[in-house]
């Protein structure tokens, strides 16, 4: 899939220590990462942002696409990037794609991972049904369509991507942004949990939550910190969309404090 897979890129203009590669949620892009990749190249770090197969600008195709399928892609991006240590960010189903990376026995050489929002380290399961008792009408449109853009119908959205106060202009953005989803993946996201105790020796790991989430909740993103070992930080006032709801910068901030500090403790 390498050839047929968009990667955007932010150079700094400067030399850095380490790069960032983002990985986009379901129903997403890569261009999702844009003002965010901004963000850093303007504090000297450059960065990449994948589309995973059937997304974005990519080749491929989402009808039977796996988790497994995008692992792959992920790993192919890493093989263009630049020889140097990368950050690997991934965001909701991102984020649980990454987790899958790290079972793998065939991995790049990693500084260090941020999941933002990521599916739980022990499935959607309970997070999913949990939804759909709160969202019926649009999970059994979803389920019998296998599209799972339903769930966001009316006010679907607000209630799992987005807090209630979010204007009305982010909240278009995102609607109009929102692409289809392998049915499959999704599936798989309710059963196919990685396998955090394969290998500990895992590169660092932050797990950031927002503290308004209401598709994976605070309690949820703890305790995929708790799997892993990983270091846990809470954004006060923003909901799943990290990183394009306002606030998303104070999200880039806490990022780059974690890396940074990480950096500095390997280097003592």
């Amino acid at each position: 899939m390498a050839s047929s897979l968009e990667v955007l890129r932010e150079d700094s203009g400067v030399s850095s220590r380490y790069q960032l590669l983002f990985v986009h949620g379901s129903c997403s892009q890569a261009a999702m990462w844009r003002p965010m990749m901004g963000w850093f190249a303007q504090h000297g770090i450059p960065s990449a942002a994948v589309s995973l197969r059937g997304h974005g600008g990519s080749g491929g195709s989402l009808e039977g696409a796996t988790i497994n399928d995008y692992v792959d892609d992920v790993l192919s991006a890493c093989r263009t990037l630049a020889d140097f240590p990368i950050v690997i960010v991934g965001h909701s189903m991102g984020g649980f794609v990454v987790q899958h990376l790290l079972s793998r026995m065939e991995r790049p050489a990693l500084d260090s991972v941020v999941l933002l929002a990521p599916g739980p380290s022990r499935t959607m399961r309970t997070e999913g049904l949990r939804m759909a008792l709160r969202r019926p009408l649009n999970f059994a449109r979803a389920t019998v369509s296998r599209d799972i853009r339903h769930i966001y119908d009316g006010d679907g959205l607000r209630e799992f991507l987005l807090h209630p106060a979010i204007s009305a202009e982010t909240e278009a953005a995102v609607r109009s942004a929102i692409r289809p989803e392998s049915w499959t993946a999704l599936q798989e996201m309710n059963g196919f949990a990685p396998d955090w105790t394969a290998n500990r020796r895992h590169p660092r790991m932050l797990v950031l939550s927002g503290s308004l989430d209401r598709m994976v909740r605070p309690k949820a993103s703890r305790a995929t910190a708790r799997d892993w070992g990983a270091d846990f930080r809470e954004v006060a006032g923003l909901s799943h969309m990290l990183a394009v709801e306002p606030g998303w910068a104070d999200v880039a901030e806490v990022m780059m404090d974690w890396i940074a500090a990480g950096r500095l403790a390997q280097a003592s």
